[in-house]
């Protein structure tokens, strides 16, 4: 059952961002196209030094390392857009942010932290928030095996890579510390995607939090400063913890399978 749900969000500066997407997309078409592409929200985003299109300097000198660890060695690109969930990307990818001749070797898919934290801000009363964003997960997880699924169809081989959707921030005196309201429901959501990762030779499934907790467990503030998206040396850290994968499946794609 396909639950997907695809709608491109109202605001101008989003859709100009996708349209610069699709453009560079029908441009790198023309040639051999990219060999590994990213895709996802505003993580995804800050691989571009960039949040909602505008330099970020939580950022600064990110591009530097997507550059120098996938840019120049795999000819990748990231595609991504702060604040995106599930049914926005998706929009994005079956509306031209897909390559339609030149399929890439592997793309990299990072989504899903959004929804929950949209789940929590609709829910109806304080009082009600943990319950309103358990509630939203297995739709959440759904959707994400829905696009995964959308993309295998279209481009069968192609090695997905799903990113485990990092921990959260919440607001209040203690925001780093873990457990939180969403620590339970992410771990639900990430074990469904291992699972599905596991049964499907051209999915894998990739976890790189150690990254961003302290060595006590907690949320580390020099990693994620604002309680979720990446600082300059966290996205070096996360972005050797991709390598390790990405590398292996650009030169051998049959490598990741069991």
């Amino acid at each position: 059952m396909d639950l997907l749900e695809e709608k491109p969000r109202p605001e101008g500066w989003w859709t100009d961002l996708h349209q610069q997407y699709v453009d560079a997309m029908a441009e790198a078409d023309k040639g051999e196209g990219y060999k590994v592409i990213f895709y996802g929200e505003g993580i995804t985003e800050g691989w571009q030094g960039t949040f909602q299109g505008k330099p970020v300097d939580r950022a600064k000198d990110v591009t530097v390392t997507f550059n120098a660890t996938f840019a120049t060695p795999y000819g990748a690109a990231a595609f991504g857009i702060a604040g995106d969930g599930v049914d926005s990307l998706a929009w994005r990818l079956f509306h031209g942010e897909l390559p339609t001749r030149n399929p890439p070797k592997v793309i990299v898919l990072n989504i899903g932290s959004n929804d929950l934290e949209r789940a929590r801000r609709s829910s109806p009363s304080p009082h009600q928030v943990e319950e309103s964003i358990w509630k939203a997960v297995p739709h959440v997880t759904m959707r994400i095996l829905s696009t995964i699924r959308r993309i295998r169809d279209l481009l069968p081989d192609t090695v997905v890579v799903l990113q485990a959707v990092l921990p959260r921030g919440v607001d209040g005196p203690d925001p780093f510390r873990l457990p939180n309201l969403f620590t339970w429901p992410l771990y639900v959501v990430n074990e469904h995607l291992s699972h599905f990762a596991s049964e499907d030779d051209n999915v894998q499934f990739v976890d790189c939090e150690d990254h961003v907790l302290t060595n006590e467990g907690s949320l580390d503030p020099a990693a994620l400063p604002d309680g979720v998206h990446p600082s300059a040396p966290a996205y070096q850290h996360i972005s050797r913890c991709l390598d390790i994968l990405i590398g292996v499946l650009v030169e051998d794609p049959l490598a990741g399978r069991a």
